[in-house]
């Protein structure tokens, strides 16, 4: 959650955070689904590749 309504209370504006200058939370924080989808499949494409280079020399 970005931005506080009623009773709930965004991360943002817990007494840690507030120290942050301006936007410095906004910005930490501006990561789009499409980002972490990207990063996520980057990181399960090393892992298979790095699986079949250790295991290649088994298979034959």
């Amino acid at each position: 959650m970005v931005a506080s309504a009623g009773s709930n209370r965004a991360e943002k504006d817990h007494p840690d955070n507030l120290s942050l200058a301006g936007d410095g939370f906004d910005t930490v924080i501006k990561v789009s689904c499409a980002d972490i989808l990207a990063l996520a499949t980057r990181d399960v494409i090393a892992l298979v590749i790095n699986l079949i280079i250790m295991i290649h020399p088994f298979i034959h």
